[in-house]
């Protein structure tokens, strides 16, 4: 199944959203998880599991590690979705 880079974002800032229980609004694609949004270590890999399960793939440790900015993580599941 194919995803368009913008429903890709809008996945992803609603998952962080869900994970963080804030609002999607509060988030851009420069937001930073760590800075911005005081995601922990824990919070980052609950996103990344959680976007495992709504993209139906696997990412490894090194990757989700690297999730610290939302652009970031939307560029990566482009290239690999798209």
């Amino acid at each position: 199944m194919q995803n368009s880079r913008d429903q890709i974002k809008f996945d992803v800032i609603r998952i962080i959203a869900d994970e963080l229980e804030i609002a999607a609004d509060a988030i851009k694609e420069d937001t930073s998880l760590q800075n911005d949004l005081e995601a922990d270590s824990l919070d980052t890999i609950n996103i990344g599991l959680a976007i495992e399960e709504k993209f139906s793939i696997l990412l490894d440790d090194e990757t989700v590690q690297k999730f610290t900015e939302v652009k970031y993580i939307i560029d990566n599941l482009a290239k690999i979705l798209t």
